[in-house]
């Protein structure tokens, strides 16, 4: 059973782990210290000294192997649990020896506890992998060595103050003693248990024999052995540096028990938090590159002590700094080992670490002797000689680590300017061969990541950049592969092979797949080159997705790369790993797992993001004189006025809308609405924008669905549109006028003057009253098909919207958006409301988006450079705008139905720009895709715009397309049902689980279109899985069939419209709806003699003529109108 490292059985391991050590740290600087105090009666001080910890160590030396058996043989709880049993007995026995004052026996005793800690240390470390995940064991060593390390620091502080109040009677120090063991027994009952981990061989007498076996076996894991060698070096430091610590403080720095102890503790706080450190940055991995790093400050501070005996403070200084060198020298070690090591030989390898360890303690004990009893060397140059030994174990390790300790370094630089997130780094196989699959953003996506797998990996470079002077010595430790497009295919090929030999060896190999940066924000094509490396292989393909990276100083948001100001620091960024795919899945098949891995990625964006209000509230105060907002009736506001405005609205409204919940709001486009959706927002409710262009009986339903008891509306707009409203009605002319000159003061001083916290506070009180997962909006679908369906949009829903919109639309604070979409309509309530509020631009607003006269002047009078509109619109604004009206905008993108070639065209004709087509539904928050101008500069090409397709999916947004039949994924350019994921779904239908569920699956939602996606990632929409009908068991669609009737017509406008009524024949029959002007007799002719098949011909007798083709107020067509007309006709 694994655990985590906050749970009750890893904290009970810790306990049990803590209060040993404390015991044997304790009781042996007990001893030592009596032994240190006979030196000037006996001479022998020195030998007795050694002796102590040869006699401690020998049951290591003697019993190690035994405890390696027990320990892949039985439970490891269990063997915890009887090792603590005999550490109370072990304690009794001290208490004798105490009595006694007789150091013989207090040598047994330690003899004792030695064997009870080398039965201890084998399941001890051991039962960590079991009950510890791979990504938790590195920080769980930490922490417990560092737990191990405070115990061993209270023991041996302690021990002068025990000594201190039992002198003369020591043995009283064992109460103590005693105590500890039997609450090291109690907590030892509550660590997880585990099963026997299956080891099956043999237990052999001879100790000598097996050890030399364990250790042939253990060479052939390279990593394994030069770790155990690793410990063993620093257990021979430990030999030596415990007992000259206490006659460096006695002999050479002349100090008392109590002083020697805050020494002591200096070494082992700074050991303690060392590894505490060395768990916490080995990020859930092996952190290699610490332990040159630990290497190097073991030599250097060990011979600074050499030099710091006459000032007590440096010495404890650089005796924390040794300590805390060790902790990132020993914690990367013990974890590999654990990790590393087959589960059912795993105690096997632990005891032979552990008798290699004690074997260098013991070899270290005896090197002391002979540097001071034989070469008669003081303590402080005992430690120049090791720490000068270390600087030469140090230069191996960094020989044998060069690029784990590069890497390291990279970790820190990149945690220090950045906070990364690593998802499902697990997915990255620990051996063999893989090919990692990633997005290209910035020019660090590399070091992401190198930083967040410890396995080293092959990056395919550019020659170019591969042949950078300062940067070739990097890509060589790396053992990058370079290649370049421009030079022969021979040797690109050949770099490919290279590729796919080092996958074959068991490398792990990366390639950037776009092959180029992206410029626009969003992913661009991937090349078939992962194909080539693949061909022949059975090792997987890893996608890899980096998320955030777009808006580092890196990569090339605003325009530019590095020089411009960091947006925060730490700057986040999330990493992700997907699942494994086979080694011969399509380019294709890549690109969209890596899309989908963004599509996960992007929640973790808004985990610490502001609601809509809130992030309006902040850009405000950011800029407040830049302008904000305008409509048709004159009124025109910049931020601060506006922010203001919204603040003294809430505070009127909210004792009017008192706890309503869900409040209507039935104003058209314009500042008014504006400010009404900010003041609901800041006041915590939900703004329902109702439709004025719907039936009486769907509006009826719209509000009692939500249980509206108000609705905030315009008396002159309700005189226009002639519409009863239900409830209590509060009317903006009302509210406006009953604002005070104090209102408006005290709503300037919080929005404006008071400082940033307080400005929050007053406005939208605490900050956890708000959360992302909160409703921002719910807004209702047509009705066109039947009642109304209320779609729940989350704050996060909208957010991540405008999250991708604005990394792909390119925005500046002077750009102006001409907003002539009604706020009930999706688009127009995120990209025309919400969009322009957060990104800092402005936004102008007209009621009615068909008065193309007075839209054409607002775009000229305000330099409008984006205008959002559907092509019904478009069409409008062709006819009766003029080009010099027009001449200010540069970017112009239609949604809500298709555009039509002609239409697009007449567009382009007129006013020199492209009409730029998106695609998204109410579900989706609305925006799925889009069309925008395409990135050239600088001869790079990198394509946005496709004339007839939808666009490129934002980023945060997954796509998958399924065979209508088989409903498995289609390949490049297949049509299929299109499905998406992301942030950007919705929450749901008001009160309707069952049909969210209908649409929703494992957060792709069912959009009900067809749809294919070519090679670029661009969008094609070829019909609707509602506008198909089942003839004669074909599947006919009606879009096909309109398209080639305006085609026939050359019309761009919308002349007519295909559905279907029931026929007892064929299951349907197609009825075509149009206008007066159309010649039926010549148009069946023409569709005859067309490329179309000859049952998606409507009969000519199905064609009747009707006064206008049904639009709802959203621009859309009224399908459920439509098939209402055409069974009311034929019928």
């Amino acid at each position: 059973m694994q655990t985590k490292s906050n749970d009750k059985g890893f904290k009970a391991l810790l306990a049990t782990q803590f209060l040993g050590a404390f015991n044997d740290n304790a009781f042996k600087f007990v001893i030592a210290a009596l032994v240190v105090d006979m030196m000037d009666t006996t001479g022998n001080g020195t030998l007795y000294l050694a002796l102590s910890g040869a006699v401690f160590i020998l049951p290591f030396l003697l019993f190690s192997t035994f405890a390696g058996y027990l320990a892949d043989k039985l439970s490891k709880q269990k063997i915890i649990v009887f090792t603590k049993v005999l550490e109370f007995f072990v304690m009794a026995i001290g208490f004798y020896a105490l009595v006694q004052n007789n150091i013989l026996a207090m040598l047994i005793v330690l003899f004792f506890m030695g064997l009870q800690s080398a039965l201890f240390g084998p399941s001890k470390y051991g039962i960590l992998p079991e009950i510890l995940s791979n990504k938790e064991l590195p920080n769980g060593n930490g922490i417990i060595q560092m737990w191990t390390y405070v115990a061993v620091l209270l023991g041996q502080t302690s021990y002068g103050a025990l000594m201190d109040y039992t002198n003369p009677f020591y043995y009283k120090a064992a109460y103590v003693f005693m105590s500890v063991s039997l609450l090291g027994i109690l907590t030892s009952l509550f660590i997880t248990k585990v099963k026997p981990s299956g080891g099956n061989r043999p237990f052999r007498l001879n100790i000598v024999g097996d050890i030399i076996s364990n250790i042939k076996w253990i060479k052939k894991d390279k990593a394994i052995f030069l770790s155990m060698i690793g410990l063993a070096y620093f257990g021979f430091l430990g030999g030596v540096f415990q007992p000259n610590i206490l006659l460096y403080a006695r002999k050479v720095m002349g100090i008392e028990h109590i002083q020697t102890g805050f020494l002591i503790s200096a070494l082992t706080v700074g050991l303690g938090l060392g590894c505490f450190l060395a768990g916490r940055l080995s990020d859930q991995k092996v952190e290699l590159g610490l332990v040159p790093l630990g290497a190097m400050g073991l030599s250097i501070f060990s011979v600074l002590l050499g030099f710091t005996s006459h000032s007590y403070l440096l010495a404890l200084g650089v005796m924390f700094l040794l300590g805390f060198s060790c902790g990132f020298y020993i914690v990367p070690l013990n974890t590999l080992i654990q990790q590393k090591s087959p589960p059912d030989r795993r105690g096997q390898v632990l005891a032979t670490s552990n008798v290699l360890t004690f074997l260098a303690i013991l070899f270290g004990s005896i090197f002391l002797y002979v540097l001071r009893d034989f070469v008669h060397l003081n303590a402080a140059q005992i430690f120049v000689v090791t720490g000068v030994l270390t600087i030469a174990a140090t230069l191996y390790t960094f020989s044998i680590l060069p690029y784990a300790f590069v890497r390291f370094v990279m970790w820190m630089l990149t945690h220090t300017v950045y906070r990364i997130k690593v998802l499902n780094r697990n997915n990255v196989p620990e051996k063999g061969g893989a090919l990692l699959v990633s997005n290209h953003v910035s020019y660090i996506d590399a070091l992401m990541l190198i930083v967040t797998i410890a396995r080293p990996i092959r990056f395919m470079v550019f020659k170019e950049i591969y042949d950078i002077k300062w940067l070739n010595p990097l890509f060589r430790l790396g053992n990058a592969i370079p290649i370049s497009g421009k030079e022969n295919p021979k040797d690109v090929i050949k770099s490919l092979h290279t590729a796919r030999d080092a996958i074959r060896n068991g490398e792990l190999v990366c390639i950037y797949a776009e092959g180029e940066l992206s410029r626009t924000g969003n992913m661009l094509k991937f090349n078939r080159g992962l194909e080539k490396i693949m061909k022949g292989l059975d090792n997987p393909i890893i996608p890899v997705h980096l998320d955030r990276m777009w808006g580092s100083i890196f990569s090339y948001d605003r325009g530019k790369y590095f020089f411009k100001k960091p947006r925060v620091i730490p700057y986040p960024i999330t990493v992700s790993y997907g699942k494994p795919i086979p080694a011969q899945s399509s380019t294709f098949t890549v690109r969209n797992r890596v899309m989908e891995l963004g599509a996960d990625a992007f929640p973790h964006r808004l985990s610490d993001r502001f609601t809509l209000s809130e992030a309006f509230w902040k850009e405000a105060r950011k800029h407040p004189k830049s302008f904000c907002v305008a409509d048709s009736g004159g009124k025109s506001l910049n931020y601060s006025a506006t922010l203001t405005a919204s603040v003294a609205l809430s505070t009127k409204l909210q004792s009017l809308v008192g706890e309503s919940k869900n409040v209507g709001v039935l104003i058209p486009p314009c500042v008014g609405g504006v400010l009404v959706n900010v003041a609901l927002s800041i006041l915590h409710k939900i703004p329902v924008n109702l439709n004025y262009t719907t039936s009486p009986e769907a509006f009826v339903s719209i509000v009692n669905q939500c249980e509206m008891k108000c609705i905030i509306t315009s008396k002159k707009f309700l005189e226009k549109i002639k519409m009863e409203v239900p409830g209590k009605v509060i009317f903006i002319e009302d509210l406006v006028p009953s604002m005070t000159k104090k209102d408006k003061v005290i709503a300037f001083i919080k929005s404006l003057l008071a400082p940033r916290w307080l400005s929050y506070r007053l406005i939208f009180g605490s900050r956890k009253m708000r959360c992302m997962s909160d409703l921002a909006t719910i807004m209702f679908t047509s009705g066109s098909t039947g009642e109304p369906k209320g779609v729940m949009l989350t704050h996060s829903n909208i957010t991540s919207n405008l999250d991708g919109l604005y990394q792909t639309f390119h925005v500046a604070n002077n750009d102006v958006i001409m907003g002539v979409l009604p706020f009930f309509h999706s688009f127009g309530f995120t990209a025309t409301l919400w969009f322009p509020l957060i990104s800092g631009m402005g936004a102008v607003y007209h009621v009615n988006p068909l008065d193309s006269k007075v839209i054409g002047k607002l775009v000229q009078k305000h330099k409008a450079t984006i205008l959002m509109s559907t092509p019904t619109f478009l069409n409008s604004y062709i006819r009766r705008c003029t080009e010099e009206q027009f001449q200010s905008l540069k970017t112009v993108v239609v949604g809500a139905e298709k555009l039509k070639e002609q239409v697009a065209c007449a567009f382009k004709e007129k006013f020199g720009i492209d009409a730029m087509e998106g695609y998204g539904c109410t579900e989706l928050s609305p925006i799925v895709s889009m069309n925008l101008p395409d990135y050239q500069e600088d001869g790079v090409l990198q394509k946005k715009y496709k004339p007839g397709k939808i666009g490129l999916p934002l980023p945060g947004i997954a796509i998958k397309i399924l065979d209508q039949n088989t409903m498995e994924p289609v390949e490049v350019n297949a049509s299929g049902l299109l499905y998406i994921k992301g942030p950007n779904v919705m929450k749901g239908y008001l009160n309707r689980e069952e049909l969210t569920q209908a649409v929703i699956t494992d957060g792709w939602y069912k959009t009900g279109d067809v749809a294919n996606m070519d090679e670029d990632g661009f969008l094609t929409i070829t019909d609707r899985v509602s506008r198909f009908s089942k003839i004669a068991g074909e599947m006919v669609p009606h879009i096909k069939i309109e398209e080639k009737i305006h085609e026939l017509l050359n019309s761009s406008d919308q002349v007519c419209i295909v559905t279907s009524i029931p026929d007892d024949k064929k299951g349907e029959k197609l009825v075509v709806l149009h206008l007066d002007s159309i010649d039926v007799k010549s148009l069946v002719e023409q569709l005859k003699t067309s490329d179309l098949p000859n049952l998606w011909i409507p009969d000519a007798k199905m064609f009747h003529a009707i006064e206008e083709i049904p639009i709802l107020g959203t621009g859309k067509l009224n399908l459920g109108k439509v098939k209402v007309i055409a069974k009311e006709i034929f019928d």
